[in-house]
């Protein structure tokens, strides 16, 4: 999947879980943070280079501390495209 994934384009509701919480779109490569929340990389190593802190703003965070998320990834490629 490239570009930005937008909720359209999938058959049915998306699952909460597989969205970002910035974007509002459907997760893609997905980064979490050391307290657990999982955003786009896209749009979360921006906001950590230039907050510091999560999204969420329950912590202090730098980008090293961004992990992958390959089961979530695995997971959104499976969803049902129209």
């Amino acid at each position: 999947i490239s570009g930005v994934v937008a909720l359209d384009r999938f058959k049915g509701t998306v699952d909460p879980d597989f969205k970002c919480n910035l974007c509002n779109k459907v997760l893609e490569e997905p980064l979490t943070t050391p307290c657990g929340h999982v955003f786009c990389s896209g749009c979360v190593l921006p906001w950590v280079v230039q907050q510091s802190s999560c999204p969420v703003k329950c912590q202090r965070v730098s980008a090293r501390e961004l992990n992958h998320v390959l089961p979530l990834k695995n997971l959104i490629l499976k969803l049902e495209i129209k």
